[in-house]
């Protein structure tokens, strides 16, 4: 039975409509390749790996540019009152020799000009440093107030406008640097001088004001509402058990003629005494020229920091940067106990002059106020010293009055 079943089934005719689909499928098999094809290539290599080969030569510039640009260098003992008193004399004199041996620089040669201008900018730093000194040394311990020798500060405005004018004539990109150096140091100067004014009106201020007096409660006071307190009496109307009936007295007329006799409140007022002493004649005077001045000094200070970006630090100071940008001096630093964060010392008294001078130097950064300007002289000497790396050095005070 199974056997016919099966001879049944393979006698019988396809339709036309099976054949073509048949067909479509014996159409849709790949042909196979021919015998006299050539055989197929090998299997390509896997694409090139997107990290640069490292060859002796890379490996050694790769590791040598490492060695010459170090994150930061160390940190140095902070100088104690005695070696900063020891120091200002030597730094003193110095800047005096960097402004003479500038000055006497031949200005028809490029090189010599640039040399000159750089010795000139090397004396605007020694005198802020100088100035820096002797008014922490004028300070005293536990004031509220830095000192500030505002006479001495303004010896210098002619000396920083004519580096000014000398950078900002240089058309060397690089030579910006040194320009915005100077535009920070003239804010920064500003700034102190006009904290240290309005420290000083502050403590004025305090001295005009009139504390009021301290106010004992009055015994009308105290029995202001006798009844506060007390049980409600039943009896008595306006309660709610007997509630007063409406009057049906008219309330009399609005009256429009006033009273002669002001309201207590007012005459309470007009009794106050001042809050304040009458202000001497130079206050408002003072606190409108020297609050404009510190507003101007920020502004300074942003326009210089724009001027020293940090894509055009990195592009034509990069040892400079890199020691902002890794520097320790000024950082907050996690501190154990309940103390949280803790400020490290950036009262510039670890800057090292002659270490900056050389690219080895620190010094907190960012500069935002005038309390930094030991540390924007240490910035100051580095810039000096990493633009004259590629144009014929610079040797600092061992170059002064020499030709290279």
């Amino acid at each position: 039975m199974i056997a016919v079943v099966g001879l049944t089934v393979l006698s019988r005719k396809f339709t036309e409509q099976e054949l073509r689909h048949t067909l479509d499928l014996l159409n849709s098999i790949p042909r196979p390749l021919s015998p006299t094809l050539p055989p197929s290539p090998p299997a390509s290599p896997a694409p090139p790996s997107q990290r640069r080969r490292i060859t002796p030569e890379t490996d050694h510039a790769s590791t040598s540019s490492a060695q010459d640009s170090p994150a930061a260098p160390p940190r140095r003992p902070a100088l104690t009152p005695a070696e900063l008193a020891r120091i200002v004399p030597v730094y003193k004199e110095r800047a005096k020799l960097f402004k003479r041996s500038g000055d006497s620089r031949k200005r028809t040669e490029l090189r010599s000009s640039r040399l000159g201008l750089m010795e000139l900018t090397d004396s605007v730093l020694h005198f802020a440093y100088v100035f820096w000194a002797e008014d922490r040394q004028r300070s005293h311990r536990g004031s509220v107030y830095s000192f500030v020798e505002v006479n001495t500060w303004r010896t210098l405005e002619g000396l920083v406008s004519a580096c000014k004018i000398g950078w900002s004539k240089d058309n060397d990109p690089a030579a910006r640097g040194l320009y915005g150096m100077l535009i920070l140091l003239e804010a920064l100067v500003l700034n102190k001088m006009t904290f240290f004014h309005m420290s000083h009106i502050r403590e004025a201020t305090k001295g005009l004001i009139i504390q009021p007096p301290a106010q004992n409660p009055s015994p009308s006071n105290l029995n202001a509402n006798p009844n506060a307190g007390t049980t409600p009496n039943p009896n008595a109307a306006g309660t709610p058990n007997h509630p007063t009936p409406p009057s049906h007295v008219p309330s009399p007329a609005p009256t429009t003629s006033r009273s002669p006799v002001p309201p207590a409140q007012t005459t309470q007022q007009q009794q106050q005494p001042p809050s304040h002493r009458p202000l001497p004649e130079f206050y408002l005077p003072n606190i409108l020229k020297h609050s404009g001045q510190y507003i101007q000094s920020q502004l300074a200070i942003a326009n210089a920091h724009a001027l020293l970006n940090a894509s055009f630090m990195h592009a034509h100071f990069p040892r400079t940067h890199s020691i902002c940008m890794n520097t320790t001096l000024g950082a907050l630093e996690e501190a154990t106990g309940d103390a949280g964060f803790v400020r490290l010392s950036d009262d510039g008294m670890e800057v090292d002059l002659d270490a900056c001078v050389r690219g080895e130097g620190l010094w907190a950064w960012p500069i935002l106020s005038g309390a930094g300007m030991a540390h924007l002289v240490g910035f100051g000497r580095s810039l000096l010293w990493e633009y004259g790396l590629t144009r014929g050095g610079y040797r600092g005070a061992e170059g002064m009055n020499m030709d290279y």
